[in-house]
């Protein structure tokens, strides 16, 4: 998906004022979003209903109740406007090689946008990505192959660098990581929601480019998850992307 795309759409939501979203900063699995959409569905409101707090909070922590349970329990949980919810998913969130991890850290997700716009009284957008972000920043990846897949010669390898940290800090895109393999670059970047990155990342290869075009065209930017040099390997080689 272009990043293009994504910025047009969400500032057209947010008619183009920066002062009312926010991007969550823990990364969001699509799929589970899904998941967690059609449970919902299917619960009756008598599944959905809390009649005494504390007793659902004693009752996810109870080691004899059953996993399908807790999960209904965190669940439900997440729509209380209540700090006591919030802060007993918290807990739950932290509860080393639990089956219902990635679960509770997406329902803690919703808790904390209730519990925030609730004490703020501000109708704030929050906007959830695969690799979360900050403030108004969404993280992403970007990579460069090299052409022909001719392994990079250092002096190859400095440009891309320096030109990654000289040209995105000055559209306020904060550059976190930046991994120079044999035949490819992938780097993790913050880039603003209203600042297209498939732009500035074409700016940077074109940049390096002018300076012995050793870079393919192609670009590949996700938000998605963040990738090991593997996955990489095989998406932009056997797959050809």
């Amino acid at each position: 998906m272009e990043r293009d795309i994504i910025s047009d759409q969400i500032m057209k939501i947010i008619g183009g004022n920066n002062s009312n979203f926010s991007v969550l900063e823990q990364g969001t699995n699509i799929g589970l979003q899904l998941d967690f959409k059609k449970f919902i569905n299917k619960q009756t409101k008598k599944n959905l209903a809390i009649i005494k707090l504390s007793d659902d909070i004693n009752e996810l922590f109870d080691e004899n109740t059953k996993t399908e349970r807790k999960k209904l329990l965190l669940a439900r949980l997440s729509f209380v406007d209540d700090v006591k919810s919030y802060r007993a998913i918290e807990k739950y969130t932290k509860l080393l090689d639990d089956e219902l991890h990635d679960w509770a850290m997406l329902v803690f997700q919703q808790s904390r946008i209730l519990i925030e716009t609730s004490l703020t009284n501000d109708k704030k957008i929050f906007i959830a990505s695969g690799m979360g972000g900050i403030d108004n920043k969404i993280r992403f990846l970007g990579i460069f192959k090299s052409n022909g897949r001719k392994k990079f010669e250092n002096w190859q390898k400095n440009i891309i660098e320096k030109e990654l940290l000289f040209t995105l800090p000055q559209y306020e895109i904060i550059v976190e990581e930046i991994n120079v393999y044999e035949t490819f670059v992938s780097f993790l970047c913050l880039v603003p929601i209203n600042v297209s990155t498939k732009k500035m990342f074409r700016k940077v290869l074109n940049d390096c480019n002018e300076i012995g075009d050793f870079l393919s065209e192609k670009i590949f930017v996700t938000n998605m998850k963040k990738l090991s040099k593997n996955e990489i390997s095989e998406l932009i080689y056997k797959k050809n992307i």
